[in-house]
């Protein structure tokens, strides 16, 4: 009786939808005057009353969350991102071209330039780009939460007695 439980109540765990807290955790959050919310790391933060936040925001969460936003803000930076490919592909086109004279015929590297030069001539994948750019005026932003970062490699627990907290971990806010 008792395993026959167990295994039921194991069974309804696994079916269910895990928690969207990872990332929430992870990321910063702005308050909008008209009360929506979006979620990214914040790069600057200017003060002044032309002050601004600038934040980068995963586009799948953006186009879910707040899709009026997410519309303006892809277009805004459509050109910058077609931009951005067209000289990724001058690049690769001139390291493949120095490259193929002086490697072997199957060289790995090569083939991963043909590979990449290839990727980069579909335009859906160079329009959508995985994150993006996003640059808020002060008049737009109510409120801003921020999590302290800390330097990789430290552990998020008190300082002991031999390693206080000052000497392991460099924190920042």
């Amino acid at each position: 009786m008792i395993c026959g439980t167990l295994i039921l109540a194991g069974s309804l765990m696994a079916l269910q939808k895990p928690a969207d807290k990872a990332h929430a955790a992870a990321t910063e959050r702005v308050t909008l005057r008209d009360g929506s919310v979006v979620l990214g790391l914040v790069t600057a933060v200017s003060t002044g009353p032309r002050g601004a936040v600038e934040l980068l925001v995963r586009r799948d969460w953006a186009e879910s969350h707040v899709k009026t936003r997410a519309g303006k803000w892809s277009r805004a930076i459509e050109a910058g991102s077609k931009l951005a490919a067209r000289q990724r592909r001058e690049r690769l086109g001139t390291w493949r071209g120095e490259r193929a004279a002086s490697a072997p015929a199957d060289d790995r590297i090569v083939a991963w330039i043909d590979q990449e030069l290839k990727r980069l001539d579909d335009p859906a994948v160079t329009a959508r780009t995985l994150l993006m750019p996003v640059h808020l005026s002060r008049s737009d932003v109510r409120g801003l939460v921020r999590h302290p970062r800390r330097t990789p490699g430290c552990s998020s627990s008190a300082g002991s007695a031999v390693y206080p907290r000052s000497k392991r971990c460099r924190w920042t806010t």
